[in-house]
């Protein structure tokens, strides 16, 4: 898992990917996952290789509608395609970095207060509904307000491009009329700022379902990790063709709200994994199905 999340931090050093790469780097990385997950069969079980299965296919569908919001970001800040790459390149760190901070604060508040299952359940379920309902336009208008006031407030923004860097020295305007030369951040890093603020909502929202599924810590990380590390190519994939999936919103919703009902169940039904599983799996092959069909 670190040789692909390293692998796909050195293809994002090498600039945009075409649409051709973007689809057979996708497949080769849903393949290193089943490969993953094959190796946990033969280590640890066929039982928590489907745990981590569960877990993966609902971190791949939650990805899917981060990257829509993500390309409504670079769409509203008008971030040229050629530029995109960069942002997701050091998204993708962050995402690492932040999950990995989710996963431990939640393995450990599991662990020690029995209460915290049944909480996760609600807010797992509450953001099913959530999600069916959400204007996504209206999700990304509420996000960049608040992330826009506090960089301005930091840090000066510029609408100037430099390559591809976030920050850059421009000639601002000082007291007395005077024009000094300060350092001042492109669109690029608002735009980074923006996609990491997106990431850890969806964060909030994805962990704990994966936690309904699992205690274990090393597969929901796993399992986020490898989601995650296919971002990039999956935005290039739908750059242009968001309608593709229009329908996927609705698919992962109902999963929330069956992960959420199944944590607040616990106590009282032990529902098998293959089941949760075939729940997970049969839903969201729905919702791609209604995509495909009744694109909208």
């Amino acid at each position: 898992m670190t040789g692909g999340v390293a692998l796909d931090l050195w293809m994002g050093g090498r600039g945009a990917q075409t649409r051709r790469r973007a689809i057979a780097w996708t497949i080769g990385w849903v393949l290193l996952a089943l490969a993953f997950a094959a190796g946990i069969a033969v280590l640890e079980g066929r039982g928590e290789a489907l745990v981590f299965l569960t877990g993966y296919a609902m971190e791949l569908a939650l990805s899917v509608d981060n990257v829509v919001v993500i390309l409504l970001i670079f769409s509203s800040l008008q971030i040229p395609a050629i530029r995109q790459h960069r942002v997701l390149f050091w998204g993708v760190i962050g995402a690492v970095v932040l999950r990995g901070l989710f996963v431990a604060v939640g393995a450990a508040a599991l662990e020690r207060f029995a209460w915290v299952g049944p909480v996760l359940g609600v807010v797992v379920a509450v953001s099913g509904v959530r999600l069916a309902i959400r204007d996504e336009t209206a999700t990304v208008r509420g996000a960049t307000g608040p992330v826009l006031r506090v960089a301005r407030r930091l840090l000066p923004l510029t609408d100037r491009y430099d390559g591809n860097r976030f920050l850059t020295r421009a000639r601002l305007e000082g007291q007395a009329g005077r024009r000094a030369l300060r350092w001042v951040g492109t669109p690029l890093l608002l735009a980074l700022l923006l996609v990491e603020t997106t990431d850890l909502l969806f964060a909030v929202d994805s962990i704990p379902a994966v936690f309904g599924v699992t205690r274990d810590a090393f597969v929901v990380f796993t399992s986020n990790i490898f989601a995650v590390i296919g971002l990039r190519s999956l935005a290039v994939i739908l750059g242009d063709a968001v309608d593709r999936v229009s329908y996927l919103r609705y698919g992962v919703a109902v999963v929330l709200v069956l992960i959420g009902a199944k944590m607040l169940s616990a106590p009282f039904i032990a529902i098998p994994t293959g089941v949760t599983l075939a729940a997970v799996a049969g839903v969201l092959g729905a919702a791609v199905g209604a995509s495909l069909l009744f694109r909208r």
